[in-house]
């Protein structure tokens, strides 16, 4: 099968752990011939750069089609716009699948009018929320939805299957862009099976907390990411410097943002190790040498890495976010200020409590994280299909 994705919608980089990387990388894995068509824009040392349009094939066989935006009469229109001519190419591909990535984008015609001619699948994903995503209230945000219902007034219905990545971003389709309910389906993202290296956990964990300096006795926390007001670090450092017991550390990597800044620097202690921004193929080394993972804020793509590492997991509980536990490998929490962190971390030291966890975490429900099914998944609407 030839399945094409269409990824229009920000920077792509070669190799990285987002879904437009791994998904086309384990459906290429299970036999197929898989193209990704995409900007020229890269990210490169903290900034936003242009490349020149290519085609070039990755490691795992799967083609790159770098094209540019089509130009307008003003660079105003051109950026409104956000057009990319791929008609032609997908007749020379000619897929018999195309996944689409994200919502808002004019090349979705040209996806439907390469259907209208030669028959195919279509999915087209969402991963807009009401946090990250448009609430009609401003009269910008209602010309963005107006701008929505016109771009899909006729492809929507030509659409397949829609995604949400998580069970709100399905909400948010159904309920702000009007998509009917029975088209639209979870597609959860996950972590990259071989970047995890799982099967060697025992001697990963080993070797990160002797470089961490910390001793099986030791219980670990771990968090990372960017330390915003809204990823609630500063609560979670808090509660780890209230909690008695010598015997509890939390490990940070990341970035603290410049408002964070300063609250961040003076929270820091000697039971707290930060070390940084570190390389995204250094997060799961990280995430096995703790005890416990702990997110007490708004989400981010870690949450389903974290789950995928088969390490207990606490998140903070957000409508539309129960995917994230999957029959008991992590905890919901309604409240995370730092009394309740405290007593839910000092709840969980080496505690029956803390073992029925792990013993969920290390089980096959967490697989369902893992790449390789989620791409596996991506085929069954398609199968139904035909």
């Amino acid at each position: 099968m030839i399945i094409v994705h269409v990824s229009l919608n920000s920077p792509y980089n070669d190799y990285w752990g987002y879904q437009e990387n791994l998904l086309p990388k384990y459906q290429s894995r299970l036999g197929n011939t898989v193209h990704i068509i995409t900007t020229t824009l890269i990210h490169y040392n903290g900034k936003i750069k242009s490349v020149l349009p290519q085609t070039y094939t990755l490691q795992e066989g799967v083609t790159v089609h770098r094209i540019q935006k089509k130009s307008f009469c003003s660079k105003k229109l051109t950026e409104i716009l956000n057009y990319y001519d791929i008609y032609d190419l997908l007749c020379k591909l000619k897929p018999d699948y195309i996944f689409f990535h994200g919502c808002m984008n004019w090349s979705i015609y040209d996806v439907v009018k390469y259907k209208n001619k030669y028959k195919c699948f279509i999915a087209q994903d969402n991963h807009l929320d009401n946090n990250i995503g448009y609430s009609s209230i401003t009269f910008k945000d209602k010309i963005r939805k107006l701008y929505y219902i016109l771009l899909n007034m006729h492809s929507k219905f030509k659409i397949n299957v829609f995604y949400g990545v998580t069970p709100c971003r399905i909400q948010y389709l159904s309920e702000y862009f009007h998509i009917r309910s029975n088209n639209i389906k979870l597609l959860i993202m996950g972590a990259d099976d071989e970047a995890m290296h799982i099967e060697d956990r025992s001697i990963i964990r080993y070797r990160t907390r002797k470089e961490l300096n910390v001793s099986d006795k030791e219980f670990v926390l771990v968090s990372g990411g960017k330390f915003d007001l809204k990823k609630g670090i500063g609560d979670l450092m808090d509660a780890v410097n209230s909690i008695q017991s010598d015997s509890v550390r939390l490990v940070l990597f990341g970035s603290p943002q410049p408002e964070f800044m300063n609250d961040f620097s003076l929270k820091l202690s000697n039971k707290i190790i930060y070390i940084g921004w570190i390389k995204a193929s250094d997060v799961y080394k990280y995430f096995y040498a703790a005890d416990l993972i702990v997110f007490p804020g708004q989400h981010s793509v870690l949450w389903e890495q974290a789950a995928a590492s088969k390490t207990p997991c606490v998140f903070k509980k957000w409508d539309g976010m129960n995917h994230i536990n999957n029959g008991g490998n992590s905890m919901l929490i309604d409240c995370t200020n730092c009394n309740y962190l405290t007593k839910v971390i000092e709840s969980l030291l080496f505690t029956d409590k803390y073992y029925k966890l792990l013993e969920k975490a290390r089980s096959s429900i967490t697989d369902i994280y893992l790449y390789s099914n989620i791409a596996a998944e991506t085929f069954i609407d398609y199968k139904n299909y035909h």
